[in-house]
């Protein structure tokens, strides 16, 4: 996720996941590492151009490929503010879930895919 919020760098952003998911093979997962995101250059109009970016995916052919959405944050301030562009886009027809560590997210993601996590001994 871009640091700065403009809205070129969302843009930017959400072309490579688009491209991500066109070029899949197979189901992946997205982890979404908020924590160096700077909470206050995100305004109304970054939160709607991410609700359109997740609304477009979300009635894209590629949905399918999206396995498992995972978002890592610092804190609860961020993770309302994920919760709030959330509600622009409405439900997802993908497992998302937020998580305040990395490991944590990997986990789930891979529990998501149907792949062994790292308590099983897999590494990543």
């Amino acid at each position: 996720m871009p640091k700065h919020g403009s809205i070129d760098s969302i843009h930017r952003w959400y072309d490579r996941v688009e491209q991500l998911l066109a070029e899949a093979k197979e189901p992946l997962a997205l982890i979404h590492d908020f924590r160096p995101v700077d909470l206050l250059s995100v305004n109304a109009a970054n939160r709607q151009a991410i609700a359109e970016r997740v609304s477009r995916i979300a009635k894209s052919p590629h949905v399918r490929k999206i396995g498992a959405d995972a978002r890592v944050h610092a804190n609860a301030v961020i993770a309302g503010a994920i919760t709030a562009v959330s509600w622009l886009t409405g439900s997802t027809p993908w497992p998302a879930n937020n998580f305040s560590n990395e490991e944590a997210a990997i986990s789930w993601a891979q529990v998501m895919l149907g792949k062994p996590s790292a308590k099983n001994g897999a590494r990543y």
